[in-house]
């Protein structure tokens, strides 16, 4: 099975590259590239087999789901431009080679030094979820207006700059866990005990919120929820496997469709192949050139380091980012956690980085503790999918990660059947 899943896994990295030239040869912005140095391949080839070899085949802790999810979906895109991007650097691949090592490498062994959470009641459970999904969502209506209108998923960025001045930080987090951490969790629950009728009015919900806030992640995120849903239920044995054959399948399918009808292909390459795989990984690189020759914030953006540190720039990262290598600070180009771990700290945020993941994990393990992962792993699939795209303090409370961990803590242990997999 290990050597299918590398084959499985260099067959994804060839794609990957194959792509960044379509990209780069179609002029979109912020994709350029040199020519290939064989000694570059071979290296990038050589770190993305040594850590293929660690990747746990079958998952067992949702932090095991979690690094996976990662390493497929932005480790590999890094390594695959390495010898492609013209940012790109060999301490920069190193760098994240080395944190995923790190984090491929959790024993588990903190499982047991907690208890479970405190635990609700199936049908209490259940209450409480429809109960917030009502109250927050009449409330955002109530705020927002009602927009039922589904916005042009090619122009939403009007939608999102009037949601934006419409929107406070209370507002804004009351929609980001509604969208990201308690429907979703209502949705896997509804999936999981088969109850149609509550799929249909979570789905509704979903895209409700992406009407009034324009954010394609609450969109797409259906499918995230629902996709690690069924791998997590069918390949629970083969996860590893599973992802990274399904975005094999999936960029083919979706480069085939757009090789073959650009016009219309081209909306539908651009969100699912360009945007989720590609730009993150271009991001990664630029976020260390950039922050290499002109210094780094050491977390002067962010309390309480902002009480007696001076902010050295005039923008945000994601800003700045977006001014100088697309041309308008109106861009806001945010990169995976270690990207803004090195705009911090430099290499030693990468350590960082794995500190808190380590501390998050240990919570997360510990009150997953014989619970079903097929309604543990999907809960986390958004806040979880941000790491690709912010910073780790951003996803924990405005993502929603730890509300979500509360959640988790909620979770009775025998909401489902003795024959699912739980942590052991």
């Amino acid at each position: 099975m290990r050597y299918i899943y590398l084959s499985v896994l260099l067959i994804y990295r060839i794609g990957l590259e194959q792509n960044y030239l379509v990209v780069a040869q179609s002029g979109w912005a912020g994709f350029h590239f040199h020519s290939v140095s064989v000694i570059d391949q071979l290296t990038s080839y050589g770190v993305l087999l040594t850590l293929g070899f660690l990747v746990p085949l079958s998952c067992r802790r949702p932090s095991q789901y979690i690094v996976v999810l990662l390493f497929s979906l932005s480790y590999v895109p890094i390594t695959a431009l390495y010898p492609l991007a013209d940012e790109s650097t060999l301490p920069g691949l190193l760098a994240i080679s080395i944190a995923f090592a790190i984090l491929l490498r959790m024993d588990g062994s903190w499982i047991g030094f907690m208890r479970g959470g405190m635990p609700l009641t199936r049908p209490s459970l259940i209450f409480l979820l429809i109960s917030l999904v009502i109250v927050m969502t009449l409330a955002m209506i109530g705020h927002f207006g009602l927009h039922l209108n589904f916005p042009d998923l090619a122009d939403v960025y009007g939608l999102r700059e009037m949601h934006t001045m419409q929107s406070t930080r209370g507002w804004g987090y009351l929609v980001a866990w509604l969208a990201k951490v308690v429907n979703p969790m209502l949705l896997v629950l509804a999936l999981y005990r088969k109850q149609w009728w509550l799929v249909a009015v979570t789905i509704a919900v979903q895209i409700l919120i992406f009407n009034t806030t324009g954010l394609k992640t609450i969109f797409f995120g259906l499918i995230l929820v629902g996709g690690l849903y069924g791998l997590v239920s069918w390949f629970k044995e083969r996860f590893a496997l599973s992802i990274v054959l399904t975005c094999t399948l999936g960029i083919a399918g979706i480069s085939a469709y757009f090789q073959m009808l650009p016009d219309t292909g081209k909306l539908l390459y651009s969100l699912l192949v360009r945007r989720i795989f590609l730009v993150p990984g271009s991001l990664y690189y630029k976020y260390l050139e950039y922050f290499s020759e002109h210094g780094l914030i050491y977390f002067s953006d962010r309390l309480p380091f902002s009480l007696f540190l001076s902010y050295p720039f005039s923008n945000t990262p994601p800003k700045l980012i977006g001014a100088h290598y697309y041309g308008s600070s109106e861009v806001s180009a945010n990169a995976n956690i270690f990207a803004d771990g090195f705009a911090n700290a430099g290499y030693s945020g990468f350590i960082i980085v794995c500190v808190m993941l380590y501390g998050l994990f240990f919570f997360l393990d510990n009150l997953s503790h014989k619970k079903d992962l097929r309604i543990v792993v999907p809960l986390l699939a958004i806040p979880s999918y941000a790491m690709i795209n912010t910073s780790l303090p951003t996803i924990l409370v405005t993502h929603g990660l730890v509300l979500g961990v509360v959640l988790i803590a909620l979770l009775p242990s025998k909401l489902c059947s003795e024959r699912i997999t739980r942590i052991e």
